[in-house]
């Protein structure tokens, strides 16, 4: 960012408070009162716990820096709103609207990190590392993008967003507050269904991220989902493009897949690649991934490059060395029915015996005990060797087993029984929810 304070009041409908100095130039957003670095604006959002209005006084003791408030303070440099969240969302509309980069912005149940880094992998090796900008972290909720949009700036041609939700509504909000050029729904799983009556309220919340789409848009539609053709005909203004499939109009699919790689067929010629990251699911993910930089125009080449080159983020199917040479796969970041199975699948590369530990799904609700009992039978029908469950709902996962198999409540526990038992040259899994907190186990076992 680099605007003056009086641009950004109103860019976000507010007004400057008495004494301000409206020429004060602001290069960086914040909503944390601790990051109080020159030129800063500070962004006073109430949450749960705490309302960032309480912290305005000492933030602006800094004279290089500016608040948004909902509060009438006798303070200069602040610009009073109504509503905080309202004007960071406004403010951060507005102020896309100011660049043109290409935006795309991607949903689903599960993988979307892992889209995003593929896309964001293919379009630096296309365009450049200082012509991207993409969603970091977790910044893909009702704060996180408008923060990650408030982060753009002149040089960048390509925007790649990435969208969660856990009820519905949620897509709705940001793929308006994005006006993307290419959206995506890449999966639909039972993720946070206690927000939901069944799969198909799931599917229809995710179909909202075409909402917002610009009026010369892309809606890419996965054609493996049941849900392909009735998105299509409900979507009347954008261009609607399939993938997946291997028919006339579809813009990519695999048309071969094994343990050496993949080749993808597009109207331009074959992509031939292998993927470093662990799990065949991700080449689902991969295809997501080439058809939206099909959209942006990125040659074979860098998709291919960039394809290859990507080596994974943290805590998703991460493979690490522990004691006595075991493999340990750590997928601690999230969890779900889904993700649990393409966790379990991708132990089936390394060496015997097999072992998970595995931690609640969490946001179930009435499908508690389904869901955490159809993890068992995943485990029963993948000849795992032993399962070691954590958490209350792994209860049902732990009963239905039928092979070697403990239950623990203590995170310690689990690491001690693991030193004690698990065998030379082993492979564990480690899986759950980031609440679970069972990237402690991880941290114990490695070297």
């Amino acid at each position: 960012m680099n605007l003056l304070l009086e641009q950004v009041a109103l860019l976000c409908n507010g007004k400057l408070s008495c004494n301000s100095n409206k020429d004060l130039l602001i290069t960086d957003v914040t909503i944390s009162s601790k990051d109080n670095g020159n030129n800063k604006l500070f962004i006073a959002l109430k949450g749960n716990h705490v309302d960032g209005n309480n912290f305005i006084k000492d933030f602006i003791k800094n004279k290089s820096c500016a608040a948004i408030t909902s509060l009438e303070l006798s303070l200069p440099n602040l610009i009073i709103v109504e509503d905080t969240l309202l004007a960071l969302e406004l403010l951060a509309k507005n102020y896309h609207q100011l660049f043109n980069p290409k935006c795309v912005i991607i949903t689903g149940s599960n993988g979307k990190t892992t889209v995003k880094n593929l896309i964001r992998n293919i379009c630096v090796k296309e365009y450049g590392s200082d012509h991207v900008h993409a969603t970091e972290g977790n910044y893909n909720n009702h704060i996180g993008l408008p923060l990650t949009l408030l982060g753009l700036n002149s040089d960048h041609k390509i925007l790649i967003l990435e969208a969660g939700m856990n009820h519905a509504g949620e897509l709705d909000k940001l793929t308006k507050i994005a006006k993307p050029d290419i959206a995506i729904v890449i999966n639909v799983f039972l993720t946070h269904i206690a927000q939901f009556n069944d799969i198909n309220d799931i599917a229809d919340a995710k179909f909202e991220i075409y909402n917002g789409l610009s009026e010369k848009g892309f809606a890419l539609i996965n054609q493996k989902l049941s849900y392909a053709d009735q998105w299509a005909s409900n979507l009347k203004k954008p261009t609607v493009v399939f993938y997946g499939n291997n028919h006339e109009n579809s813009l990519c699919y695999i048309r071969s897949l094994n343990e050496s790689g993949a080749v993808v067929s597009t109207a331009e010629g074959d992509i031939n690649f292998k993927l470093k990251i662990l799990g065949m699911h991700n080449y689902d993910n991969a295809l997501a991934a080439i058809s939206v930089c099909l959209k942006l125009g990125c040659s074979l080449s860098s998709i291919k490059n960039g394809l290859e080159d990507y080596s994974g983020y943290k805590r998703r199917l991460e493979l690490k060395i522990g004691y006595n040479n075991i493999n340990i796969i750590d997928d601690t970041y999230n969890s779900s029915l889904s993700s649990v199975l393409a966790a379990i699948l991708s132990l089936k590369k390394f060496p015997k015996p097999h072992w998970a530990i595995i931690g609640d799904c969490l946001e179930v609700g009435k499908y508690e005990v389904e869901i955490h009992e159809k993890i068992a039978d995943i485990a029963n029908e993948n000849d795992l060797d032993f399962l070691i469950t954590y958490g209350q709902s792994t209860k049902y996962t732990h009963h239905k087993f039928h092979s070697k198999k403990k239950h623990f409540q203590s995170i310690d526990d689990i690491v001690k029984f693991c030193y004690d038992n698990l065998p030379i040259n082993a492979t564990v899994l480690v899986k759950g929810s980031n609440s679970m907190n069972l990237d402690l186990v991880v941290n114990k076992l490695v070297k």
